[in-house]
């Protein structure tokens, strides 16, 4: 057994008596780190991050686990650690926006519909405020098959923002719909 493994065996070691050892978990995501292990480095990153006593460096930590993952194209595991931030800071845009492309990619459209509800809830702006609700209608509609939740996104379009013409086009088409 080499050096190197030898190390990852007492870190693991460690880790079994104490599950959140900051120095066990560092040391064992270089480990895995520099043998090439992203994903396992990554993991290891997270749970030492998830054990940070301050919110603030536990969000801006599961924020940077986030991005690395999504740069190895772990896509579901990106996801996965964007929620736990979100946890921390629910009203964070540029979270909630990587959510959203992460979602629409993977077409998961219940957490996709959630994240532009989440969206829709911060947004100041009407007229984008009103295209997130009229998004929101078709994925309720074309996607999920939710007539009563695409009725009520539409219409909330339409008290947002009283331009929305398609949203009381489809408003009618649903009504009329056999």
């Amino acid at each position: 057994m080499g050096e190197g493994e030898r190390a990852a065996s007492l870190y693991d070691e460690v880790l079994t008596e104490a599950p959140d050892h900051e120095r066990a978990l560092a040391g064992l995501s270089q480990h895995h780190a520099a043998s090439g292990n992203k994903v396992a480095s990554l993991a290891l990153k997270r749970q030492r991050a998830m054990a940070l006593p301050d919110p603030k460096e536990r969000f801006t930590t599961l924020v940077e686990v986030a991005d690395a993952f999504s740069k190895i194209d772990e896509d579901a595991l990106a996801a996965e650690v964007y929620e736990a931030a979100r946890v921390i800071e629910p009203d964070n845009l540029p979270i909630l926006h990587k959510l959203l492309a992460l979602y629409q990619k993977a077409n998961k459209w219940v957490s996709l519909f959630d994240i532009l509800r989440s969206i829709a809830t911060v947004d100041t702006d009407p007229l984008r405020r009103a295209k997130t609700y009229f998004t929101m209608g078709q994925i309720a509609s074309i996607e999920l098959l939710d007539r009563g939740t695409a009725l009520e996104m539409f219409d909330l379009a339409l008290d947002t923002d009283a331009s929305q013409l398609s949203a009381f086009e489809n408003i009618n088409r649903i009504l009329t719909e056999a």
